[in-house]
């Protein structure tokens, strides 16, 4: 807990009020940026803000005899150890990919047609009654695929697709019936530092082939 008497100076307190209305006014004329050529190095009040920092470090030293900037920097070097620092963990991969299905009959059919490479001598009644939904159909193409989804999915039109990769506290385990009600919760509790990769890909179905604009954002938790 921060020692009360830091708010009994005068000079201290006028440099956190000065910091704060520092950090509003750069924090303003920065989310204002909308030219691609922008940056916050632009920015007017960038010296005025650094100035505001410098000053606030000063009084806080000055006042408690702790060197604020130095325990910063300490506490950064004492983080734990992480993936870029050598150490272990464990990391989900987390993928979407959406597709416009112009008819869902035809994976059905597909799915059919799937069950036929594994079962080639089923009739058609019996084909019919194995695959009569989406979910039995979806079943059958992973299966026939080895239990893999494959690119593209068939009667599929791939749209876009992203997959993040997460640094995450626990694994799910290897007993299913303890996984997490919800496997993919993480993706919307990510704090800083958990995501360590994300790949986008913007798919354009040609008369030639299939392609992908790819993008990806390296390090996004530092």
């Amino acid at each position: 807990m921060r020692d009360p008497k830091c708010f009994s100076s005068e000079s201290f307190s006028a440099a956190a009020r000065t910091l704060a209305s520092t950090i509003s006014e750069h924090l303003d004329e920065a989310i204002s940026l909308d030219d691609a050529s922008d940056s916050p190095a632009d920015v007017s009040s960038r010296e005025a803000l650094i100035r505001a920092m410098r000053r606030y470090f000063a009084e806080y030293s000055a006042l408690t005899g702790e060197d604020l900037l130095a325990s910063i920097e300490e506490a950064d070097a004492g983080e734990p150890e992480g993936l870029d620092s050598g150490g272990g963990g464990t990391v989900s991969i987390l993928s979407r990919i959406d597709y416009h299905i112009e008819d869902f009959g035809q994976l059905i059919e597909e799915g059919r047609r799937s069950y036929r490479q594994i079962e080639p001598d089923a009739s058609l009644e019996q084909v019919n009654d194995a695959v009569p939904d989406l979910s039995s159909a979806i079943y059958e193409i992973m299966h026939v695929n080895g239990d893999r989804i494959p690119f593209p999915f068939p009667s599929g039109m791939p749209i876009a697709g992203i997959t993040w990769f997460l640094e995450v506290d626990e694994a799910m385990g290897k007993d299913a019936e303890r996984w997490p009600d919800e496997p993919f919760e993480i993706a919307c509790n990510i704090e800083g530092g958990e995501l360590i990769y994300r790949h986008r890909d913007i798919y354009h179905l040609t008369a030639e082939a299939l392609k992908s604009t790819g993008e990806h954002d390296l390090h996004l938790g530092e």
